[in-house]
């Protein structure tokens, strides 16, 4: 995808779930690409796939101010949250399973016997 289409379809994104605000109006993964090709594919004719939508997302959560307010839910699908607190349930959630992550990955290692960064050593 090049630069100019790539910024389109974040927009179109962007403009889908801007209709999607709170958990309880969340859009389903497979619902929200087909919203988004079916407004996508009249400005430009690319193959829009599940990966490319999910790299998407991740890239406006991490780069974009507006992006930075989208939220995914354990009960499946994208939402765009509602206020500061609804942002920050959902952010602290993915801190949490990053850090259990990190704290098994650290346990896993050391029982194997193989060498732990000293990252995983801090204490989490």
């Amino acid at each position: 995808m090049n630069e100019i289409a790539e910024g389109e379809f974040k927009q179109t994104i962007l403009k889908v779930l801007r209709n999607h605000r709170g958990e309880e109006n969340r859009i389903s993964r497979k619902d929200l690409l087909r919203y988004v090709g079916n407004q996508y594919h009249y400005q430009i004719m690319i193959r829009l796939t599940d990966r490319s939508l999910r790299k998407n997302i991740e890239e406006l959560r991490t780069t974009d101010k507006q992006g930075a307010w989208i939220c995914a839910s354990l009960k499946g699908g994208y939402f765009i949250a509602r206020d500061i607190k609804e942002l920050e349930k959902f952010t602290g959630s993915d801190h949490r399973r990053a850090i259990n992550t990190l704290i098994r990955v650290r346990k896993q290692r050391k029982a194997a016997g193989l060498l732990v960064s000293p990252q995983l050593e801090l204490e989490i």
